[in-house]
């Protein structure tokens, strides 16, 4: 799938057959319903990563961005370096608060996002069920 972002598919009751703790603490399935259960299964895992690779990549674009285009006003000559990742700081943690701000005052994006969103979903969800099977 070429998109982006694709997302995880829906998982049926009792998926799993037998469950397993290898570490311990968390558990991971071990034995599935059947053999299109898995695929789905490790499709959604793979997505989890794929998703967090894509965030991480993001983060640093940002941090970049910001580092190299800092004004120079707000700089101090003396530790430039220090400045500008200082800078860059303090942009990330109000972009990531004003997330969290609208996350609260907004209601959920199932509300007032446009119906188009919810059919790129369907169709994204259809074709990932399609390759799986």
């Amino acid at each position: 799938m070429s998109a982006v972002f694709v997302p995880s598919l829906e998982m049926g009751k009792n998926y799993c057959v037998e469950w397993v703790a290898p570490d311990g603490e968390t558990q991971e399935c071990y034995r599935f319903r059947n053999k299109f259960e898995e695929r789905k299964y490790q499709h959604n895992r793979e997505m989890v990563n794929r998703n967090k690779i894509i965030i991480a990549i993001g983060m640093l674009l940002m941090t970049i961005i910001n580092f190299g285009l800092a004004p120079s006003s707000i700089v101090s000559k003396d530790s430039e370096i220090v400045s500008r990742i200082g800078v860059s700081a303090v942009v990330a943690f109000f972009i990531w608060g004003a997330s969290f701000i609208f996350v609260f005052v907004l209601p959920p994006p199932i509300d007032w996002f446009p119906d188009v969103f919810r059919e790129v979903r369907f169709a994204q969800e259809q074709a990932a069920l399609r390759l799986l099977r």
